[in-house]
């Protein structure tokens, strides 16, 4: 059965390097810049993905760099 993976890849840039939290919401930064490789964290979505999870979030230094929803969920119906 085919699962569609709903994946964003946060590509905007945060604020300072200091500490991005406690804040209404999560700064996002990409992988490279809190240095993570993408490609690794893609196949990680993909792997994660196969044990039948709602999402998966990535934080590093405080920052969202992946998130992933897989079917049926998606970032509009994911709770808090």
């Amino acid at each position: 059965m085919l699962r569609r993976i709903y994946l964003r890849e946060r590509g905007r840039r945060s604020g300072s390097r200091g500490d991005p939290w406690p804040t209404k919401s999560w700064p996002v930064s990409t992988p490279e810049e809190q240095g993570m490789d993408s490609a690794s964290l893609a196949r990680l979505v993909e792997n994660v993905g196969t044990y039948k999870h709602d999402s998966l979030t990535i934080i590093r230094h405080g920052r969202i760099v992946t998130e992933a929803y897989y079917a049926p969920m998606s970032p509009a119906s994911a709770t808090t």
